[in-house]
């Protein structure tokens, strides 16, 4: 998608698309919803890839990273994601200097 000569973002589309996403998640107990965890899954490259962008040309505020993250966590909440991306390293990535990844582990 060339925007050389639009003076319109499209990071506020990205999110939209990527917040509705994010809550078309399900939860891991549920069967009926195996068909939409699989296509869910299927999008996980293509929002690290927004991510990466997102990096090397900032959106307004980060807000495509925002979204990429949020979509990324509720993932690992919800226990579809390998343990091998469950470390911290994808989101302490993305922090601003002086800031820090402060978390709890669940109970």
């Amino acid at each position: 998608n060339d925007n050389q000569r639009n003076p319109i973002d499209d990071s506020h589309l990205i999110v939209s698309i990527i917040d509705g996403l994010t809550s078309t998640v399900p939860h891991k107990a549920d069967p009926k919803m195996e068909q939409i965890l699989k296509h869910v899954k299927q999008v996980l490259p293509k929002i690290v890839c927004y991510l990466n962008i997102d990096k090397k040309m900032p959106s307004y505020q980060q807000i495509v990273s925002s979204a990429c993250l949020r979509f990324i966590s509720k993932l690992i909440q919800h226990g579809h994601i390998m343990d091998s991306l469950k470390d911290s390293s994808i989101f302490s990535a993305h922090l601003k200097r002086g800031q820090s990844l402060q978390y709890s582990s669940p109970r």
